[in-house]
């Protein structure tokens, strides 16, 4: 996929088109950095997807981020398994990134890269062996899982951050959803 804007400026994928503004706003931010008259430095905090509990209150479930209606319809059993890997972290842990960024010199200069990645077969049976009551397909895809992805989380020692465990930040998204009304409640 082109990771690039075509000529009138438009990125054809929104995936790529995403992946491709959150890659340039962190060039930009370090390009700001090093010019001459920045009288600070700045930490790059770069998460994948972000779940867990949703302390907004949406209006309607088109109102959910993008990461949350993802596992929402996982939940549901609306979207079957796919070849892959996806990264997630708990939002409380790029909140408390930022913090613990932000009061340690240290971390300057630096960025951080959060989350834990595994296939959407992996997710899909962490998300059945949550909630055994929902509809959540598990089976591999036709084509294989595909391979896992892996995040290089070595620099939050620096900031003093340990990860949630993965599990736990998908109970909580799923304890959220229901909380909402989007998920039945458990029985």
């Amino acid at each position: 996929a082109q990771m690039s804007p075509q000529a009138d400026g438009t990125i054809a994928d929104s995936n790529v088109g995403y992946s491709y503004s959150k890659a340039n706003a962190e060039k930009s931010a370090w390009d700001f950095q090093a010019a001459d008259d920045c009288s600070f430095d700045i930490a790059c905090i770069c998460p994948p997807m972000i779940i867990g509990r949703n302390t907004n209150k949406p209006a309607s479930e088109k109102d959910l981020n993008t990461s949350s209606a993802l596992l929402m319809k996982v939940l549901r059993g609306e979207l079957p398994t796919q070849p892959g890997s996806v990264g997630w972290v708990d939002v409380e842990n790029v909140a408390g990134s930022h913090i613990a960024a932000y009061v340690r010199p240290e971390a300057g200069g630096r960025r951080f890269l959060l989350g834990n990645a595994v296939t959407w077969v992996d997710t899909a049976k962490m998300l059945k062996e949550i909630r055994p009551d929902l509809p959540v397909k598990t089976d591999p895809p036709v084509d294989g899982e595909g391979d896992t992805w892996f995040i290089d989380n070595s620099a939050l020692e620096i900031i003093g951050v340990e990860l949630r465990p993965l599990i736990e930040t998908f109970k909580s998204q799923a304890d959220s959803l229901a909380a909402l009304g989007y998920l039945p409640a458990e029985p």
